[in-house]
């Protein structure tokens, strides 16, 4: 809700407030957060926090494909139903986690949901009621329901398990992190399902349905070829073609600054560079991130 940053230059600079609502003078705060550290060290934060739900339900579904899945997203969501969680994993990733984990599944289930609510209780199961239907009117194969927190817990951990169990396939990924609107999810697996057969490599989808943020994890799998490079362009161009954004939550950082210019305009980066003309002058905080350098 607000900061206490230093700038480059020493001076100390205060955004935000205490208040719920706030629109005094410009919100530099969202502009210090999203910097990646290039214009200020944070020294101080204002924060709200979140009660404990009083209750909570996970539950996993499972389809045939990715796409089905999409569909009973979109249904979930029409039944008024809003999941604190909402994670999705592709065949792939759910074939790594059957292997190195406890968790189960048949070679049918080719996508799973792992989806969760909270709140009052009394709200609950006629939530979870109403995502079970929204799930079997397209085709689940499998809607399990966590009966214990000990069920919870063993969910959560073979999705956190994920990244550790892709390295049954391979220990050398190329990795992305890209962001689409959410009805777009679909569109964009099939962009990916295209770019796999294209260059005769695995890539495996995962991330928060949620929020429309996938986490992309591209290899050759255990062979001698090298990784086409190529195909790591052809995401992110996949992306902006149907107006995503090439970063999600993983930052710009340095390898993804020259790929700027391919979601902000030239007016805007403009824009963006004269604040850090201002704010950062010498480029001495996290020199080269976000912003390309200029040659």
């Amino acid at each position: 809700m607000g900061l206490e940053v230093v700038l480059p230059t020493g001076e100390v600079v205060r955004t935000g407030s205490k208040c719920i609502k706030d629109v005094v003078g410009y919100n530099l705060t969202e502009l210090f957060v999203g910097s990646e550290g290039a214009l200020d060290v944070i020294t101080k934060a204002v924060i709200k926090v979140v009660p404990k739900p009083e209750a909570r339900r996970t539950m996993t579904a499972t389809f045939s494909t990715l796409e089905k899945a999409a569909e009973a997203v979109k249904a979930v969501y029409a039944t008024g139903v809003r999941p604190a969680m909402l994670e999705f994993l592709d065949r792939i990733s759910v074939e790594a986690i059957v292997k190195s984990t406890s968790f189960e599944a048949t070679p049918e289930e080719g996508a799973l949901l792992l989806m969760e609510v909270d709140g009052a209780e009394a709200a609950l199961d006629s939530d979870v009621l109403k995502i079970q239907k929204a799930c079997e009117g397209y085709d689940c194969i499998t809607f399990r329901k966590a009966e214990t927190e000990t069920d919870r817990e063993e969910l959560w951990k073979a999705r956190r398990a994920l990244s550790f169990a892709l390295t049954e396939i391979s220990n050398q990924w190329e990795n992305d992190d890209i962001s689409v609107p959410i009805a777009r999810i679909p569109q964009m697996i099939r962009k990916l399902d295209e770019i796999t057969e294209r260059h005769n490599i695995i890539i495996a989808n995962f991330g928060h349905y949620g929020d429309g943020n996938i986490h992309i994890g591209m290899t050759i799998g255990k062979g001698g070829r090298p990784f086409p490079m190529v195909a790591k362009d052809e995401v992110i161009k996949a992306v902006v073609e149907i107006e995503g954004r090439i970063a999600a939550e993983h930052d710009i950082g340095c390898v993804k600054a020259h790929n700027l210019h391919w979601n902000i305009d030239a007016p805007t980066l403009a824009m963006m560079r004269s604040f850090k003309k201002l704010l950062a002058p010498k480029d001495i905080l996290n020199p080269g991130k976000v912003m390309p350098r200029e040659v």
